[in-house]
């Protein structure tokens, strides 16, 4: 419940967020770090955009993308 709670109670949202950290467990500590200092690098905007495209090619929803987004990589701001 505190999960859907962090996310406004949006389930998709919710969910970026439990992968996101199944991945960061996964992936381990040291590679969470590599990768959060790649990911700072990375042109968000750019990927909401072809994320939003990828949903919708009529009413393509970047502000939705950016959420996704960073829910998913929500674990990387730790590493």
């Amino acid at each position: 419940m505190e999960t859907l709670i962090e996310a406004d109670m949006d389930v998709d949202i919710a969910l970026l967020n439990l992968l996101g950290k199944d991945i960061a467990d996964v992936i381990g500590d040291v590679r969470v770090s590599e990768l959060a200092r790649s990911w700072a690098l990375t042109d968000r905007d750019m990927l909401a955009v072809q994320f939003a495209r990828e949903k919708s090619r009529t009413h393509p929803d970047r502000a939705t993308a950016h959420r996704e987004i960073t829910a998913l990589t929500r674990f990387l701001a730790s590493g």
